[in-house]
């Protein structure tokens, strides 16, 4: 890394590079908090600088988001205390925002994406508490007709994107991707209520079907929504 640190987080962006984040690094005796941040490109081996969060901070939490950005919560410096504060990563402007506090202060805990887009916090130092935080909402893709199957492959390019995809059916459903020559390929089998999220690219459309394999609906990746409904 350009930068030595401990307690930093590391995710895993939907472009495949990893997003290092905050931590802290001791000099001359002296806990010295964090607000830089990098990427690692795993293609080549080297780490980069990328934009510097709001506030630095240790012993956070991050999580990826259903519309491809990094959420960074809590954490701690040695001199201010513990945080609440929430902050975002944009892939693709490289830079940190701010998005709200938690309820409470919280370092050293948890963070899960739900199938909602929510993210469950949980516990910390000396906390047994848990709570919900939504960054903000995410948009619901639109549901194509499965007509259009036939006419639809995907093209390179180079624009990341994520898909939440949520069976909000009550029977099995089928996540393919539509590969360079229009065939199907199999991602996931979901049950009744489960999601998971995506990473893909703009030029990429993605089927949905029954068990028995049957097209229920077909999506396509947007710059900013990202929740698929599988009917």
């Amino acid at each position: 890394m350009s930068t030595a640190r401990d307690f930093a987080t590391a995710t895993l962006l939907p472009n495949g590079k990893v997003l290092i984040a905050g931590g802290y690094i001791i000099v001359a005796g002296n806990t010295v908090d964090l607000a830089t941040a990098e990427l690692y490109d795993p293609a080549t081996g080297t780490f980069t600088l990328t934009g510097s969060l709001a506030t630095a901070r240790a012993n956070h939490s991050a999580a990826l988001l259903p519309n491809g950005k990094a959420f960074i919560a809590g954490g701690l410096d040695f001199i201010n205390g513990s945080y609440s504060s929430v902050e975002v990563y944009d892939v693709a402007s490289g830079l940190f925002s701010l998005a709200g506090s938690m309820a409470r202060v919280r370092f050293a805990f948890t963070a899960t994406l739900l199938p909602s887009g929510t993210v469950l916090t949980v516990g910390g130092a000396y906390d047994s508490a848990a709570e919900l935080f939504a960054p903000g909402p995410s948009s619901t893709l639109p549901a194509y007709a499965c007509s259009l199957e036939t006419s639809l492959h995907s093209i390179n390019g180079n624009q990341t994107a994520a898909i939440l995809f949520q069976n909000a059916s009550g029977n099995i459903r089928n996540v393919y991707w539509l590969n360079y020559g229009g065939t199907r390929q199999l991602y996931a089998t979901l049950s009744p209520g489960q999601g998971y999220v995506q990473g893909t690219f703009l030029t990429h459309p993605w089927v949905t079907t029954d068990a028995s394999n049957t097209c229920q609906a077909i999506f396509l990746p947007t710059l900013e929504s990202g929740v698929a409904l599988i009917p």
